[in-house]
Parts: structure tokens; C-alpha cells; sequence
């Protein structure tokens, strides 16, 4: 979490929220819903207009792709992960989203970014999926497990990043 992040209230059930800032964040959930507030989570207003499952933009609210996590370095800037290895980022607080190629069909339950470059993806059969350069590619990892990762975080020490993976 960023210093300046805080909890809120999920209007998407089944989904944590995250706000990244003092009153900007997003939620998700199942279909592919994504949800932004702009007032630490008293209202939310569904960014609706992009299907992930067709690659671009639709009129529909209800998409086919289920979304089980988001990350949000700023009010501006967040990723998103879910089924069949799908991760998309934003650069403009959602009013577009851009598909990245994760390398796996796996499905992807967590992601999280150390800053704006640096993060990782976890998922289903012991699936993970580093990014050195925000997103602009990304790479498996072994991790030597078949069992599902359903959370990752990034900690940083003094020697080297450790990665926390539940």
C-alpha cells in the first residue's frame, strides 16, 4: 500500500476496494466490472465503457471478464488482473484502459507494483508474472508450485525486494 491509501466500502460484492489516494481510488469484480470514486468511496460511478473479454470498447456494462484484483500506484495510474491471465493498466484514472500481455492464460488473482515500473502478478497453479518496465512486457516466473497464489505484495529491503505471496 501506498502511505496515502485507505479501505472503503466495496459496492462490487466479493472484491476488496482499494482507494490510492485521500479520496480517488477504484474497486472491482466479477464480469468485469471496474468502479472508480472520487470521494473516498461515498459515491462510485461504474467505468463501464471497455470489455476487457473483446479487446475494446463496448456500450455493454457487463462484461464477460471476471477482474479479482486491482492495484493503484496514484489517482491517476493502476493495473488490474483476473480470469484467463488478463492484465490492463491505466494512465488517465480509467477513461482508458490498455491490455498488456501477461505471457499466461492462467487466471490472476493478485497484482501489486513496488512503483511505477517494478510489480508482479499471481495466480492459479502457482502462476507469477514480473514487469520491470511498467507493464510494457512481462515475464514468468518459476515458483516451483502447482497450488494457487491468491495474494502478493512487494516489500523492499535493503539487499534486494522480497515478494509475499499467500
Amino acid at each position: 500500500f501506498p502511505e496515502t491509501c485507505v479501505d472503503v466500502v466495496n459496492p462490487l460484492p466479493g472484491r476488496w476496494p482499494f482507494v490510492c489516494t485521500q479520496t480517488a481510488g477504484w474497486v472491482v469484480g466479477d464480469y468485469g466490472k471496474i468502479a472508480r470514486t472520487e470521494d473516498t468511496g461515498i459515491s462510485w460511478r461504474l467505468q463501464d465503457n471497455f470489455d476487457f473479454s473483446r479487446g475494446g470498447f463496448s456500450s455493454s456494462s457487463i462484461f464477460e471478464t471476471t477482474i479479482h484484483s486491482i492495484f493503484g500506484l496514484d489517482s491517476n495510474t493502476a493495473w488490474a488482473a483476473g480470469n484467463d491471465g488478463l492484465i490492463a493498466s491505466t494512465a488517465d484514472a480509467g477513461a482508458t484502459w490498455n491490455i498488456q500481455n501477461s505471457r499466461t492464460s492462467s487466471n490472476l488473482h493478485s497484482i501489486w507494483f513496488k512503483n511505477e515500473t517494478l510489480g508482479y502478478a499471481v495466480g492459479a497453479g502457482g502462476t507469477i508474472v514480473k514487469t520491470e518496465n511498467g507493464g510494457a512486457q512481462w515475464t514468468t516466473q518459476d515458483s516451483n508450485v502447482t497450488s494457487t497464489f491468491w495474494s502478493v505484495k512487494v516489500y523492499s529491503y535493503a539487499v534486494n525486494d522480497t515478494i509475499e505471496s499467500l
